[in-house]
């Protein structure tokens, strides 16, 4: 019975049929044949477990929907990291660290498959609770119970990752969008266009612009070759190894917008050499250093009109004082009266 079970099982979960149908199906059909009350799925982000949407028999939601690892004992969590699957019944030789592992499930028997990763890192678990039957599993039963646990935590593993791919490049397109920067990438060698933001593409007309084009193909317009002022040669060593990031300020030509840029190499997804283009609208900034140079200008231009004035001024009040100093000089040793 065992072995058909195993061969059906292993049937259903290759079954062309929707993902969370298919772990439903699995988890319903293990708990009918061991006689599991529940079945359930748990999932950690490292900081906290919580409860998946697959589950069987847990309709009134008795499990703990989500909990945080600093609420499981250190014991606990030594056994979350554990190969070997965890089986306990409720009895007399029950131990306090089993007791308390149910109590904490609030569950009177309890089986869990903790899933790993590649590199041995607990990613979640399968869990039955509730068996109808007062006696705990044979050790065939436990042996065929832990095999299809453990295709199905690779089902659920394999799932976790294509998702965390997903999240991962959602996250990042989210990041690069929304940076208030124009980013875009070019093979160092080719030149070909190979990523940009939406920043970046939407002056351009979207993203279909760049592609199957060389960079100065998509940004200028006048261009048929590689740029006099291309970075490459300040991005890479004499080894062809990446070095320090490189910046200058450019103009785009169309619409005469400013922006300060920065340059580095780095390797690409396809493992090829890339540069990276990173560009920050400065206009604002320019157009305030253009207002600051010509009132700085203009003051330079006051001053030395005051200075002009100054010494004009000076010379033509000098020639009368010198007149008033001199006759008043005259005055005072001038002792005729008549004369004075």
């Amino acid at each position: 019975a065992l072995n058909i079970f195993l061969l059906n099982f292993i049937e259903k979960i290759n079954d062309n049929i929707p993902f969370q149908q298919r772990i439903e199906e699995c988890l319903a059909s293990i708990c009918n044949f061991f006689e599991f009350k529940r079945g359930f799925i748990y999932q950690t982000d490292g900081f906290r477990f919580f409860y998946l949407k697959e589950s069987f028999g847990n309709q009134d939601h008795a499990l703990r929907n989500r909990f945080e690892m600093k609420e499981m004992t250190k014991q606990h969590l030594i056994i979350t990291e554990n190969k070997e699957p965890f089986n306990v019944w409720r009895n007399a030789s029950v131990s306090p660290i089993e007791d308390e592992i149910l109590n904490f499930y609030r569950v009177d028997s309890l089986f869990i498959h903790y899933a790993k990763d590649m590199d041995g890192k607990t990613i979640g678990f399968i869990g039955f609770a509730d068996n109808e039957s007062e006696t705990p599993l044979s050790e065939e039963e436990t042996d065929i119970l832990n095999k299809v646990t453990g295709l199905l935590a690779k089902e659920i593993a394999t799932r976790e990752y294509k998702e965390r791919g997903i999240r991962t490049r959602k996250t990042l397109e989210s990041i690069m969008n929304n940076m208030g920067v124009d980013i875009y990438v070019n093979s160092f060698d080719t030149h070909d266009m190979l990523y940009a933001n939406e920043s970046m593409a939407a002056p351009y007309g979207g993203y279909e612009h760049f592609k199957g084009k060389k960079c100065w193909q998509a940004l200028y317009e006048d261009k048929t070759s590689e740029c006099k002022y291309c970075p490459k040669a300040h991005l890479i060593d004499e080894e062809g190894n990446p070095t320090k990031v490189y910046s200058w300020d450019y103009q785009r030509p169309f619409d005469k917008s400013w922006f300060r840029v920065f340059s580095a190499a780095f390797e690409w997804i396809d493992g090829q050499m890339a540069q990276v283009i990173t560009s920050v609208d400065i206009t604002h900034q320019k157009q305030i250093e253009k207002e600051l140079r010509i009132a700085k200008e203009k003051a330079e231009n006051l001053d030395r009109l005051k200075s002009a004035f100054l010494a004009n001024m000076s010379h033509e009040i000098r020639t009368p004082l010198n007149s008033i100093v001199g006759f008043s000089e005259l005055l005072a040793i001038t002792e005729d009266r008549k004369e004075r």
